[in-house]
């Protein structure tokens, strides 16, 4: 357990490294994080939940 926790300490550390090096803010993978809820889903991404999800991700890129 503890060895875990270090790790993701470690990992935390070095992702805000690499964002104060960069001097940007990382864009999230939506279609990481979609692919991620429809294998959860059990359904593909021409369902209906899946062109829902495409359809919010085109919006929040809109935004952008």
């Amino acid at each position: 357990m503890q060895s875990q926790v270090k790790s993701l300490e470690r990992e935390s550390q070095q992702l805000r490294q690499r964002l104060q090096t960069t001097g940007n803010f990382a864009q999230p993978d939506y279609e990481a994080a979609r692919d991620r809820a429809l294998n959860k889903l059990k359904v593909g991404k021409q369902s209906t939940a899946g062109k829902a999800i495409d359809a919010f991700i085109k919006e929040l890129k809109h935004g952008l």
